[in-house]
């Protein structure tokens, strides 16, 4: 596992940073210092820290080679690439803290902690779901999933291999609702190898034996029809195989 930190050029006037920088050239930038590495499949990486200010330009402005533009521009390369992130600092007395000196639950700069409450997703864990938060509506924790999926639950999903090392890997997965809106949905597959979930995110992840039920979090079951969520994903072990299953099913 791998921890980028990454500042803009209040802390430091990095050559990148100038009256022709965009969003673009600075993906370019990550990309090449740090972002290759899960692109690669080389191992998992998290951008363990980065902080702007508590002025409102800190956030919003879009100068080239300002410092807005490039905490705006780095949200934005963590969401697109389902990058696992830490924001430095929650403390008041640090200068990009999100709260101010008295620790008050009111966030010092509202606009930032927007932007940050954009990547957050909640802690999710492998393993049945608590009895008392069952996924909700169709099917119920009690039954299996339904052999063919009614019309109003149809839906398909994708599984892709993020990075993979030796003993190791990170899949992600996508889920597209059909012709009718989805208010749940369950995604089951069976490994061809002896790859095991250790963790998982936009979903809770139950295994047994090579058979794998993926089920939607609390805020992401709702899709219109033909919307795609994709911000689902696991890691996980394996020691002879971590194949990608044949066919992936959801309902």
């Amino acid at each position: 596992m791998y921890s980028a930190h990454d500042y803009g050029p209040d802390e430091f006037q990095q050559t990148w940073f100038n009256s022709s920088t965009t969003p673009a050239s600075l993906d370019a930038v990550w990309n090449k210092f740090w972002g290759y590495i899960p692109q690669d499949g080389i191992a998992p990486l998290w951008v363990g820290e980065f902080g702007t200010g508590n002025v409102a330009a800190d956030v919003s402005d879009s100068t080239p080679g300002s410092q807005g533009q490039w905490f705006s521009s780095l949200v934005s390369y963590i969401q697109a690439n389902n990058l696992d992130w830490t924001y430095w600092a929650l403390n008041g007395e640090d200068s990009y803290g999100l709260l101010d000196n008295n620790y008050d639950p009111t966030p010092e700069l509202a606009a930032k902690q927007a932007d940050l409450a954009s990547i957050e997703s909640p802690f999710t864990s492998s393993g049945t779901p608590p009895p008392s938060s069952p996924p909700p509506t169709t099917p119920p924790p009690t039954s299996p999933p339904p052999t063919t999926p009614p019309p109003n639950a149809s839906c398909t999903a994708t599984i892709s291999g993020q990075s993979s090392w030796n003993g190791g890997f990170v899949d992600t997965v996508s889920v597209t609702a059909g012709s009718q809106p989805l208010s749940g949905w369950t995604v089951s597959f069976t490994w061809p190898g002896d790859a095991q979930i250790t963790s998982a995110w936009g979903a809770t992840a139950t295994q047994s034996g090579e058979s794998v039920t993926l089920t939607n979090a609390s805020y992401d079951g709702s899709l219109a029809a033909g919307a795609t969520q994709s911000n689902i994903g696991f890691q996980g072990t394996w020691s002879t195989s971590d194949a990608l299953p044949a066919t992936v099913t959801c309902t």
